[in-house]
């Protein structure tokens, strides 16, 4: 039941935040509208926060075992420790700061779309290889709980640098 409560959270809260997040990257939102800006951003963090959680929780029941459970787990508790870095940025008022810790917070946001890309990169050349779909799906999935995220992450951070944000 904890499981099913975690994964119905996370799909909702996660999806969300991943269907709000790019609102926020809108300059004219900002400047013209901070207000509405502000609205997006708490429900956001409020999104990361709880999906964040529910899947931390759903990292210990993952098919692919140690590799889920290491892998969508650290996905898990980075996405909300970057979204609380971003926060508490805007809130002693480091704009740059916050701006580049966000930009980290939406690239983990994106590891759900990331993920399903590397699935499908993954599983189709074995299917094309005439592996059985079984097996070409379970070795597919393997390297996803990190390939979902890190290279986000690496992408992201050269962005961040090129706009001379704060780099890690």
């Amino acid at each position: 039941l904890a499981v099913q409560v975690a994964f119905y959270a996370h799909i909702t809260f996660a999806g969300l935040a991943l269907l709000v997040g790019p609102f926020q990257f809108s300059r004219s939102i900002r400047d013209r509208h901070l207000r509405i800006h502000r609205a997006i951003g708490r429900i956001y963090v409020t999104s990361v926060l709880l999906g964040g959680t529910a899947a931390f929780v759903m990292s210990f029941f993952s098919s692919v075992a140690f590799s889920g459970v290491f892998g969508f787990g650290t996905l898990a508790v980075i996405w909300v420790l970057v979204t609380v870095r971003a926060y508490r940025a805007i809130r002693s008022g480091d704009v740059a700061a916050h701006q580049a810790w966000m930009m980290r917070s939406f690239a983990l946001t994106y590891a759900a779309p990331t993920l399903r890309l590397w699935l499908f990169a993954l599983l189709i050349p074995q299917l094309l290889l005439g592996v059985p779909f079984a097996q070409a799906y379970s070795s597919a999935y393997a390297p996803v709980p990190f390939l979902s995220w890190l290279p986000n992450l690496v992408v992201v951070e050269f962005m961040i640098r090129r706009r001379g944000l704060p780099a890690l």
